[in-house]
């Protein structure tokens, strides 16, 4: 749930289509993940439903709550 958004402010979740897992692994080296990642800007009051196993990341300016299912099993 975005509970504060910044202009500008994205998250970042899942594959851009086509991003190939040699693709993805040349960008982490590069440092340009970022290229492979589709990416949006939320605004306050949207709640974002990210699947697990999803890779994803918030950029600056966000102010989220997560909420989670239950589990004995976390992932870092």
């Amino acid at each position: 749930y975005v509970i504060d958004a910044e202009p500008g402010a994205k998250i970042y979740a899942g594959l851009l289509p086509g991003v190939s897992k040699a693709q993805l692994s040349a960008a982490i080296e590069s440092g340009t993940t970022e290229s492979c990642l589709h990416a949006f800007e939320p605004k306050a009051g949207d709640c974002v439903f990210i699947p697990a196993g999803t890779v994803h990341a918030l950029g600056a300016g966000l102010l989220i709550a997560e909420i989670q299912q239950a589990s004995d099993c976390t992932f870092r």
